[in-house]
Protein backbone atom coordinates (compact mmCIF):
# COMPACT_ATOMS: atom_id res chain seq x y z
CA UNK A 1 0.00 0.00 0.00
CA UNK A 2 0.96 3.48 -0.68
CA UNK A 3 2.04 5.49 2.31
CA UNK A 4 1.16 8.61 3.61
CA UNK A 5 1.00 10.88 6.05
CA UNK A 6 -2.39 11.60 7.18
CA UNK A 7 -1.63 12.52 10.05
CA UNK A 8 0.83 15.85 8.57
CA UNK A 9 -1.47 16.04 5.59
CA UNK A 10 -4.45 17.56 7.16
CA UNK A 11 -2.69 20.81 8.37
CA UNK A 12 -3.92 22.89 6.06
CA UNK A 13 -7.01 23.44 4.02
CA UNK A 14 -5.42 22.47 0.39
CA UNK A 15 -3.86 19.28 1.92
CA UNK A 16 -8.07 18.44 3.55
CA UNK A 17 -8.99 18.79 -0.43
CA UNK A 18 -5.99 16.48 -1.22
CA UNK A 19 -7.49 14.15 0.96
CA UNK A 20 -11.03 14.42 0.15
CA UNK A 21 -10.59 14.02 -3.56
CA UNK A 22 -8.44 11.04 -3.19
CA UNK A 23 -11.53 9.77 -0.53
CA UNK A 24 -13.75 10.56 -3.31
CA UNK A 25 -12.29 9.05 -6.20
CA UNK A 26 -11.45 5.90 -3.90
CA UNK A 27 -15.27 5.85 -3.55
CA UNK A 28 -16.36 6.05 -7.32
CA UNK A 29 -13.31 3.33 -8.08
CA UNK A 30 -15.07 0.91 -5.71
CA UNK A 31 -18.52 1.52 -7.21
CA UNK A 32 -17.53 1.44 -10.76
CA UNK A 33 -19.77 -1.37 -12.27
CA UNK A 34 -17.49 -1.77 -15.22
CA UNK A 35 -14.12 -4.07 -14.67
CA UNK A 36 -12.17 -1.91 -17.17
CA UNK A 37 -13.14 1.22 -16.16
CA UNK A 38 -12.24 -0.03 -12.53
CA UNK A 39 -9.26 -1.13 -12.60
CA UNK A 40 -8.43 2.27 -14.36
CA UNK A 41 -9.69 3.93 -11.89
CA UNK A 42 -8.43 2.30 -9.24
CA UNK A 43 -4.39 2.89 -11.28
CA UNK A 44 -5.77 6.89 -10.82
CA UNK A 45 -6.43 6.44 -7.28
CA UNK A 46 -2.72 4.37 -6.34
CA UNK A 47 -1.58 7.20 -8.68
CA UNK A 48 -3.13 10.43 -6.22
CA UNK A 49 -2.17 8.13 -3.04
CA UNK A 50 1.46 7.79 -4.59
CA UNK A 51 1.16 11.61 -4.87
CA UNK A 52 0.20 12.47 -1.42
CA UNK A 53 3.10 10.21 -0.70
CA UNK A 54 5.84 12.70 -2.74
CA UNK A 55 4.13 15.89 -1.12
CA UNK A 56 3.91 15.22 2.38
CA UNK A 57 7.42 13.27 2.62
CA UNK A 58 8.80 9.95 4.05
CA UNK A 59 9.69 11.01 7.23
CA UNK A 60 5.83 11.31 8.87
CA UNK A 61 4.20 8.35 6.57
CA UNK A 62 1.62 5.84 8.10
CA UNK A 63 -0.02 3.67 5.81
CA UNK A 64 -2.52 5.23 3.59
CA UNK A 65 -5.61 3.45 3.98
CA UNK A 66 -9.51 4.50 3.26
CA UNK A 67 -9.98 3.92 7.05
CA UNK A 68 -7.06 6.12 7.69
CA UNK A 69 -7.71 9.03 5.07
CA UNK A 70 -11.66 8.77 6.46
CA UNK A 71 -10.04 9.25 10.03
CA UNK A 72 -8.03 12.24 9.07
CA UNK A 73 -10.83 14.29 7.44
CA UNK A 74 -13.49 13.26 10.26
CA UNK A 75 -10.66 15.18 12.87
CA UNK A 76 -10.40 17.66 10.45
CA UNK A 77 -14.28 18.13 10.18
CA UNK A 78 -14.65 18.58 13.96
CA UNK A 79 -12.31 21.39 14.37
CA UNK A 80 -12.61 23.11 10.38
CA UNK A 81 -14.34 26.52 10.42
CA UNK A 82 -17.72 25.45 8.34
CA UNK A 83 -16.72 28.07 5.33
CA UNK A 84 -13.56 25.72 5.01
CA UNK A 85 -15.02 22.46 5.27
CA UNK A 86 -17.98 23.93 2.36
CA UNK A 87 -14.99 25.10 0.35
CA UNK A 88 -13.47 21.73 0.42
CA UNK A 89 -17.05 20.05 -0.78
CA UNK A 90 -17.78 22.79 -3.50
CA UNK A 91 -14.15 22.04 -4.81
CA UNK A 92 -15.04 18.05 -5.22
CA UNK A 93 -18.30 19.46 -6.83
CA UNK A 94 -16.73 21.78 -9.20
CA UNK A 95 -14.11 19.97 -10.45
CA UNK A 96 -14.56 16.58 -12.95
CA UNK A 97 -13.28 13.72 -11.32
CA UNK A 98 -10.00 11.86 -11.76
CA UNK A 99 -8.84 15.05 -13.39
CA UNK A 100 -6.55 14.94 -15.33
CA UNK A 101 -7.78 11.52 -16.65
CA UNK A 102 -11.14 11.49 -18.29
CA UNK A 103 -13.24 8.55 -16.92
CA UNK A 104 -16.85 8.56 -17.06
CA UNK A 105 -18.56 8.60 -13.74
CA UNK A 106 -22.33 8.36 -13.53
CA UNK A 107 -23.73 11.73 -11.62
CA UNK A 108 -25.70 9.26 -8.82
CA UNK A 109 -22.65 7.48 -7.69
CA UNK A 110 -20.56 10.90 -7.61
CA UNK A 111 -23.60 12.01 -5.63
CA UNK A 112 -23.05 9.20 -2.75
CA UNK A 113 -19.53 9.99 -2.69
CA UNK A 114 -20.21 13.56 -1.92
CA UNK A 115 -22.88 12.50 0.63
CA UNK A 116 -21.05 10.23 1.97
CA UNK A 117 -17.63 12.90 2.62
CA UNK A 118 -20.47 15.33 4.01
CA UNK A 119 -21.09 13.10 6.97
CA UNK A 120 -17.25 12.85 7.53
CA UNK A 121 -16.38 16.58 7.76
CA UNK A 122 -19.59 17.25 9.55
CA UNK A 123 -21.59 19.06 6.54
CA UNK A 124 -25.61 18.44 6.41
CA UNK A 125 -28.15 18.48 3.43
CA UNK A 126 -28.39 22.02 3.82
CA UNK A 127 -25.21 23.09 3.47
CA UNK A 128 -24.46 20.60 0.20
CA UNK A 129 -27.85 23.25 -0.89
CA UNK A 130 -26.43 26.10 -0.49
CA UNK A 131 -23.19 24.72 -2.20
CA UNK A 132 -25.79 23.29 -5.22
CA UNK A 133 -27.33 26.53 -5.66
CA UNK A 134 -23.97 28.94 -5.80
CA UNK A 135 -22.54 26.36 -8.11
CA UNK A 136 -25.93 26.56 -10.50
CA UNK A 137 -25.56 30.33 -9.94
CA UNK A 138 -22.15 31.00 -10.62
CA UNK A 139 -22.63 28.28 -14.00
CA UNK A 140 -25.41 30.65 -15.09
CA UNK A 141 -24.05 33.67 -15.01
CA UNK A 142 -22.16 32.78 -17.75
CA UNK A 143 -24.92 32.71 -19.78
CA UNK A 144 -26.48 29.43 -22.24
CA UNK A 145 -23.24 28.87 -24.02
CA UNK A 146 -21.34 27.92 -21.07
CA UNK A 147 -20.81 24.18 -20.89
CA UNK A 148 -21.24 22.88 -17.16
CA UNK A 149 -18.41 22.81 -15.27
CA UNK A 150 -18.61 19.00 -14.81
CA UNK A 151 -18.61 18.62 -18.63
CA UNK A 152 -16.11 20.50 -19.55
CA UNK A 153 -13.24 17.57 -20.50
CA UNK A 154 -10.40 17.76 -18.56
CA UNK A 155 -7.74 17.73 -21.25
CA UNK A 156 -8.50 21.23 -21.61
CA UNK A 157 -5.61 22.52 -19.72
CA UNK A 158 -2.18 24.22 -20.70
CA UNK A 159 -0.45 20.73 -21.54
CA UNK A 160 -1.41 18.43 -23.76
CA UNK A 161 -0.65 15.35 -22.28
CA UNK A 162 -1.04 12.75 -24.64
CA UNK A 163 -0.43 9.42 -22.83
CA UNK A 164 1.66 10.98 -19.96
CA UNK A 165 0.84 9.27 -16.73
CA UNK A 166 0.66 12.32 -14.14
CA UNK A 167 2.47 11.31 -11.08
CA UNK A 168 2.95 14.02 -8.79
CA UNK A 169 6.41 15.46 -10.07
CA UNK A 170 4.23 16.92 -13.20
CA UNK A 171 1.78 19.59 -11.32
CA UNK A 172 4.43 19.95 -8.09
CA UNK A 173 7.14 20.45 -10.81
CA UNK A 174 4.96 23.37 -12.32
CA UNK A 175 4.36 24.88 -9.54
CA UNK A 176 8.00 24.80 -8.05
CA UNK A 177 8.97 26.60 -11.55
CA UNK A 178 6.60 29.18 -9.67
CA UNK A 179 8.32 29.02 -6.81
CA UNK A 180 5.40 27.42 -4.75
CA UNK A 181 6.44 24.12 -2.74
CA UNK A 182 4.56 21.26 -0.81
CA UNK A 183 0.66 20.96 -1.25
CA UNK A 184 0.43 24.39 -2.86
CA UNK A 185 2.80 23.58 -5.58
CA UNK A 186 1.03 20.39 -6.66
CA UNK A 187 -2.71 22.44 -6.13
CA UNK A 188 -1.21 25.32 -8.51
CA UNK A 189 0.50 22.41 -10.99
CA UNK A 190 -2.96 21.00 -11.26
CA UNK A 191 -4.65 24.09 -11.68
CA UNK A 192 -2.23 24.52 -14.67
CA UNK A 193 -3.66 21.32 -16.05
CA UNK A 194 -6.99 22.40 -16.23
CA UNK A 195 -8.96 21.00 -13.17
CA UNK A 196 -10.60 24.50 -12.99
CA UNK A 197 -9.47 25.15 -9.39
CA UNK A 198 -7.36 28.50 -9.69
CA UNK A 199 -4.74 28.45 -6.73
CA UNK A 200 -3.65 32.20 -5.90
CA UNK A 201 -7.30 33.58 -6.18
CA UNK A 202 -9.94 34.27 -3.66
CA UNK A 203 -9.40 31.48 -0.85
CA UNK A 204 -5.69 31.83 0.18
CA UNK A 205 -7.53 33.28 3.51
CA UNK A 206 -9.33 29.81 4.20
CA UNK A 207 -5.85 28.05 3.72
CA UNK A 208 -7.02 27.14 0.59
CA UNK A 209 -4.83 28.34 -2.00
CA UNK A 210 -1.50 28.60 -2.68
CA UNK A 211 -1.34 32.16 -1.38
CA UNK A 212 -0.94 35.00 -3.74
CA UNK A 213 3.01 35.55 -5.51
CA UNK A 214 3.50 38.23 -7.13
CA UNK A 215 2.54 37.65 -11.00
CA UNK A 216 1.55 34.56 -10.68
CA UNK A 217 -2.55 35.55 -11.42
CA UNK A 218 -1.51 36.73 -14.51
CA UNK A 219 0.60 34.11 -16.15
CA UNK A 220 -2.28 31.53 -15.19
CA UNK A 221 -4.96 33.68 -16.49
CA UNK A 222 -2.95 34.18 -19.94
CA UNK A 223 -2.23 30.68 -20.53
CA UNK A 224 -4.95 28.31 -19.30
CA UNK A 225 -7.29 27.40 -21.82
CA UNK A 226 -10.89 29.15 -22.41
CA UNK A 227 -12.60 25.83 -20.83
CA UNK A 228 -10.48 25.57 -18.17
CA UNK A 229 -9.99 29.35 -17.54
CA UNK A 230 -14.26 29.45 -17.39
CA UNK A 231 -14.01 26.94 -15.16
CA UNK A 232 -12.13 28.85 -12.84
CA UNK A 233 -14.00 31.54 -12.78
CA UNK A 234 -16.96 29.73 -12.27
CA UNK A 235 -15.55 28.14 -9.29
CA UNK A 236 -14.80 31.46 -7.82
CA UNK A 237 -18.13 32.87 -8.27
CA UNK A 238 -19.46 30.04 -6.96
CA UNK A 239 -16.85 30.43 -3.57
CA UNK A 240 -18.34 34.07 -3.36
CA UNK A 241 -22.10 33.14 -3.37
CA UNK A 242 -21.38 30.35 -1.18
CA UNK A 243 -19.60 32.49 1.07
CA UNK A 244 -22.39 35.20 1.23
CA UNK A 245 -25.16 32.19 1.51
CA UNK A 246 -22.85 31.20 4.96
CA UNK A 247 -23.47 34.44 6.21
CA UNK A 248 -18.96 35.64 5.53
CA UNK A 249 -19.58 38.66 3.52
CA UNK A 250 -16.15 39.52 4.50
CA UNK A 251 -15.01 36.44 2.52
CA UNK A 252 -17.24 37.32 -0.17
CA UNK A 253 -15.43 41.21 -0.36
CA UNK A 254 -12.02 39.19 -0.74
CA UNK A 255 -12.91 37.32 -3.33
CA UNK A 256 -14.37 39.93 -5.58
CA UNK A 257 -11.35 42.01 -4.30
CA UNK A 258 -8.83 39.73 -5.98
CA UNK A 259 -10.64 39.08 -8.81
CA UNK A 260 -10.63 43.12 -9.61
CA UNK A 261 -6.68 42.90 -8.58
CA UNK A 262 -6.34 39.80 -11.25
CA UNK A 263 -8.66 42.13 -13.42
CA UNK A 264 -6.40 45.28 -13.54
CA UNK A 265 -3.08 43.33 -14.06
CA UNK A 266 -4.79 41.88 -17.54
CA UNK A 267 -5.38 45.65 -18.41
CA UNK A 268 -2.03 46.22 -17.34
CA UNK A 269 -0.44 43.41 -18.91
CA UNK A 270 -2.65 44.72 -22.47
CA UNK A 271 -1.51 48.20 -22.03
CA UNK A 272 2.03 47.08 -21.93
CA UNK A 273 1.61 45.06 -25.04
CA UNK A 274 0.21 47.53 -27.13
CA UNK A 275 3.36 49.26 -27.17
CA UNK A 276 5.29 46.89 -28.70
CA UNK A 277 2.65 45.10 -30.88
CA UNK A 278 0.51 46.17 -34.05
CA UNK A 279 -3.28 46.69 -32.38
CA UNK A 280 -4.44 43.41 -34.53
CA UNK A 281 -2.07 41.34 -33.15
CA UNK A 282 -2.59 37.87 -31.54
CA UNK A 283 -1.16 38.49 -28.74
CA UNK A 284 -3.31 41.30 -27.83
CA UNK A 285 -6.42 39.48 -29.28
CA UNK A 286 -5.89 36.69 -26.55
CA UNK A 287 -5.35 39.27 -23.81
CA UNK A 288 -8.48 40.86 -24.87
CA UNK A 289 -10.46 36.97 -24.97
CA UNK A 290 -9.13 37.01 -21.04
CA UNK A 291 -10.02 40.29 -20.64
CA UNK A 292 -13.74 40.04 -21.54
CA UNK A 293 -14.22 36.33 -18.95
CA UNK A 294 -12.56 37.59 -16.42
CA UNK A 295 -14.45 41.37 -16.47
CA UNK A 296 -17.65 39.64 -16.86
CA UNK A 297 -16.90 37.70 -13.77
CA UNK A 298 -16.04 40.59 -11.65
CA UNK A 299 -19.07 42.96 -12.56
CA UNK A 300 -20.90 39.99 -11.46
CA UNK A 301 -19.26 39.75 -8.65
CA UNK A 302 -19.32 43.40 -7.78
CA UNK A 303 -22.96 42.90 -8.06
CA UNK A 304 -23.39 40.19 -5.96
CA UNK A 305 -21.77 41.96 -3.12
CA UNK A 306 -23.76 45.11 -3.36
CA UNK A 307 -27.01 43.25 -3.22
CA UNK A 308 -26.42 39.94 -2.13
CA UNK A 309 -28.99 37.40 -2.26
Amino acid sequence: MTEVSTARSIETGSAALALAETHVLSVLAGAEKDSVRAERKARAVELRLAALSEIVGPENADPATPESIEEALASWGAHAEVARRAMVLLDIIAIPPFHPYELRTPRKYRRRAVLRLCELVELDKSHLSEIDAAVAEARSAHGKSTRSVSRIISGSGTYALGSLRISARVPSAIGAAVGLGGVPAYVHGLAELGDGRFPTAGLGFLGLGAGRKSGLDIDLTLRLSTPALERSLIRDQAALALMEALGRGDLAVLIESEMGTRLGDLRAAHDAELLLNDSGANRLAHIRSRLELVGRAHSWMTEHVASPG
